[in-house]
């Protein structure tokens, strides 16, 4: 019995994210989650228009994903304008 106790601490914790979005009432009944694909490649084409910089990497993943997020909410009006 305790080995079995030992192996559910290794189980991988299931996504807050997709929990949230799921239990999220206001939200549409079949949301868009973005993947890490669609992410590097925004990311990619990012680091591409900018004349291929190095060592912004973390720059150009998190402007994909905010681009990517503002992109799926498109009803959302801006928060500061």
């Amino acid at each position: 019995m305790k080995h079995r106790k030992n192996q559910d601490q290794f189980q991988k914790p299931v996504s807050t994210a997709r929990s949230a979005a799921i239990a999220d009432p206001t939200t549409s009944a079949s949301p868009h989650v973005t993947t890490v694909e669609e992410v590097s490649r925004k990311a990619y084409f990012i680091y591409l228009n900018q004349g291929s910089p190095q060592g912004r990497e973390m720059d150009h993943w998190l402007s994909a994903e905010a681009e990517l997020i503002a992109d799926a909410k498109p009803n959302q009006p801006a928060l500061f304008s």
